[in-house]
Formats: structure tokens, C-alpha cells, sequence
């Protein structure tokens, strides 16, 4: 009898679970699987997915909700494709005699959302400061992308669809931006950190030991007036193109 009663729970559990996911997987209603499987879009990342036969919950999970990382994404990339390292390896097998390869990073170890976008065209992240021609991945066009600058018009009638209260907020996650924010933490605040780019470590991670400081004691030794703090000011905001 105990048995009997212990299977049946256990049917009643089974098809609820079937039913839970079944809910859950129609946040992606055929209206926006189609929007990522027709068209333009059908070229991307996600659409060749779809056409192999995945569904978006296989990236997405099912819930649909992703952290600002993507780390549920990534983690879905190494378990089918490997790691960083692995696809390292294995480029060096497919292209034994080709001098740049793109998994072999001196950033460490990057996610493969960084280069690899689903929604939209891949872009190799080293082209942002490299300028290697034959370097190629699957879903990339060949034109680099222009800089524009935002236009931040379209945002002043949005109503935001989250909302995070915090003491301090820090936008750079580079050498300054993270003594920022490790200095307020450290006298009880709470703090965002911010970052633009899809890897941490802003201007500093490619600055080789230097710093760029200005009216230090060092220029007055030297008799250098002309450089100042405004002056700093205005080449920083130039080479970020403002």
C-alpha cells in the first residue's frame, strides 16, 4: 500500500514539474522565437541555434532572467564547446600554422560572450585594439564597427524594469574605479561598480606599469608648466573619445 501511494506521489510530482517548465518555457512565445529564426536575424548566433534544433531555453534556462555577466550562457558554451583553453587547443590542431589564436588571450581568461554575441553580429574583442586582418569568427561581419557615441534622448521617458539602491556608485572598473570602490567598502558603504565593456579592468589593464598623473613635482623639477589638471582633464576625455 505504501508503495503503491509512494508511486502515485511520485506521478502527481513528475507532472507537475513537466507542467512547471511547460509554463515557464512559454515565455518564449512563437512570435519571439520567430524574431530570432527568421531574416536577418536567422544569420546571427542564436538563429543558428534554432535552426539546429535548441530552443532559447537551452541559453536562457528557463526562467528567461540572465545576470549582467551572462555567466548561465557561458556556462552553457563551455559545456558544449569547452572552455577557453580547450577551444585554445584545439584551433592550434585546426590551424597549426597560423600565428594568431584568438583563444589564446594575455586578458586571462575572458567569457566567450565577450567576442561571441547571439542577437546580433560577433566581433573579435582584441580587433578594439589589434589590427589583424585575418582574424575571423562565425557570425562576424567583415566591416569593423564605427564608434557613435550614445544618444541618450532615447532614455528620457523610459521607466526602468529594475530598480537597485546603493550608497556610491562607480563607473570604471579600472585601477582608480576598483580603489574607489574597495576604499568605500572598507568604511561601510555600499557600492555599484560599473563597467562599459564586456571585461573589467579598463584603461589600466593595458597600461603596462605607467601612470598618467599631471603637476607633479616631478614636471616642476623639470620646469614643465603648461601641464595641469584641466589639461588631464581634456586629453582623458579625447582618447575615451569623451
Amino acid at each position: 500500500m505504501k508503495k503503491s501511494l509512494f508511486i502515485v506521489f511520485a506521478l502527481i510530482v513528475g507532472v507537475m514539474a513537466m507542467s512547471l517548465c511547460y509554463a515557464k518555457e512559454s515565455a518564449f512565445d512563437a512570435t519571439l522565437v520567430a524574431a530570432f529564426s527568421k531574416g536577418k536575424n536567422a544569420d546571427y548566433l542564436a538563429g543558428s541555434h534554432l535552426k539546429q534544433g535548441l530552443a532559447c531555453t537551452n541559453c536562457h534556462g528557463e526562467t528567461a532572467v540572465l545576470s549582467d555577466d551572462m555567466k548561465e550562457v557561458n556556462a552553457t558554451c563551455e559545456s558544449c564547446h569547452g572552455n577557453i583553453n580547450t577551444m585554445a587547443e584545439a584551433s592550434k590542431e585546426k590551424y597549426p600554422k597560423k600565428e594568431i589564436n584568438a583563444h589564446e588571450s594575455h586578458l586571462t581568461k575572458i567569457s566567450c560572450t565577450t567576442c561571441h554575441s547571439a542577437h546580433n553580429q560577433s566581433y573579435p574583442y582584441c580587433l578594439n585594439c589589434h589590427t589583424f586582418s585575418d582574424m575571423k569568427i562565425p557570425y562576424q561581419s567583415s566591416v569593423k564597427p564605427i564608434f557613435q557615441a550614445d544618444n541618450f534622448d532615447v532614455y528620457e521617458n523610459m521607466t526602468p524594469n529594475r530598480m537597485d539602491k546603493t550608497d556610491i556608485v562607480v563607473i570604471g572598473s579600472g585601477g582608480a574605479g576598483f580603489s574607489a570602490a574597495l576604499n568605500a567598502m572598507e568604511n561601510g558603504a555600499k557600492v555599484i561598480l560599473l563597467e562599459k565593456m564586456p571585461l573589467i579592468g579598463g584603461n589600466s589593464q593595458l597600461a603596462a606599469g605607467g601612470m598618467n598623473v599631471s603637476g607633479t613635482k616631478y614636471q616642476k623639477e623639470q620646469g614643465v608648466t603648461q601641464d595641469n589638471p584641466d589639461v588631464y582633464f581634456e586629453d582623458t576625455m579625447k582618447g575615451g573619445r569623451n
